[in-house]
Formats: C-alpha cells, structure tokens, sequence
C-alpha cells in the first residue's frame, strides 16, 4: 500500500476512533448507565479508543512528514531562499 493511501487509511480510523469516543460517552446518559460498571465501561472503551488515535495521529504526522520530504522543492523556492 502506497503511503497516500495508508495516510487516507488512517484518517478513516481516526475518524472511527472520534465517532466511537462521542457514542461510548453518549451511551452513559441515552442508557442512564448510573452504576459504577455502567460508566467505567464505556469510560475504558473511550480510553482505549482515545490511545489509538493518538497513536494514528503519530503514525499520519510521520507519513505526512515523509511525503513532503519526498516531494521536490519548486524554483521558486530555491530562489527565494538563496539570498
């Protein structure tokens, strides 16, 4: 898989991982979870959603850092910095 696509990839889970953080907290007060089961539970699940899209973002940054070193500078840019 070439880095573009593991970056759009990435993005998508990132985008799960914020969707499943936003409903496991939801779920507390839509199911009235009151008990201490009912909220540590989707507490953890948010948790541990949160720790892999910290680790996504880590691992899209990197991508991103890689792909725009890949790409060659303009001209322009050379010439802008020269002087």
């Amino acid at each position: 898989m070439d880095k573009r696509k593991l970056q759009l990839r990435l993005q998508q889970k990132m985008m799960f991982d914020v969707l499943f953080v936003a409903l496991a907290i939801a779920a507390i007060f839509y199911f009235e979870l009151y008990t201490l089961p009912g909220i540590l539970l989707p507490v953890l699940l948010a948790a541990l959603r949160a720790y892999t899209f910290v680790l996504h973002m880590r691992h899209f940054r990197r991508l991103s850092r890689d792909l725009k070193d890949e790409q060659p500078k303009s001209r322009l840019y050379d010439r802008e910095e020269e002087p």
